[in-house]
């Protein structure tokens, strides 16, 4: 099966919480985890690629990811050119 490429959006709900209580960010990840991200990952599924982005950020470390969508084949360019 050929592997496509998705955008998962992802954030920490602990920094998120802890910064927006004042409190110092005391997780070990950057307060830039208190943002929305964007992370590709290449899979074969949708259900693979939630797979893959679940064990590299795991729930239990205070990661949630809000959304992931398949981006266009990567050999396409995304922008169409208009002459």
């Amino acid at each position: 099966m050929k592997l496509r490429i998705y955008e998962a959006q992802l954030y920490n709900k602990w920094v998120r919480l802890l910064l927006d209580t004042g409190e110092p960010n005391v997780t070990g990840f950057s307060d830039a985890w208190a943002d929305a991200r964007y992370v590709e990952v290449k899979a074969e599924s949708i259900e693979q690629a939630a797979r893959l982005l679940a064990r590299d950020y795991p729930s239990e470390a205070g990661f949630v990811i809000s959304g992931i969508e398949e981006l266009p084949n990567s050999n396409e360019p995304r922008i169409k050119v208009v002459k």
